[in-house]
């Protein structure tokens, strides 16, 4: 893969990344709102994945010291 024609030997593979996070420990959360406007069907997403609503990002954020936002 080139990205920016630089090549990329290690591209991302999120759907496996999300799981080894999850496997880990790390919370991962997806805001319903975005699901939804992207056509992704609750069945779509990994098992684990926690929904979270766009008005309750601020609370969601103010619980955690670090957040990783892709």
């Amino acid at each position: 893969m080139i990205i920016g024609g630089i090549p990329r030997y290690n591209p991302p593979r999120l759907d496996n990344d999300v799981q080894r996070m999850l496997e880990t420990g790390i919370n991962v959360y997806v805001v319903s709102g975005d699901l939804e406007d992207h056509g992704i069907g609750m069945g779509d997403i990994i098992e684990g994945v926690e929904l979270v609503d766009r008005a309750d990002l601020g609370n969601l954020f103010d619980q955690h010291d670090r957040i990783w936002h892709w």
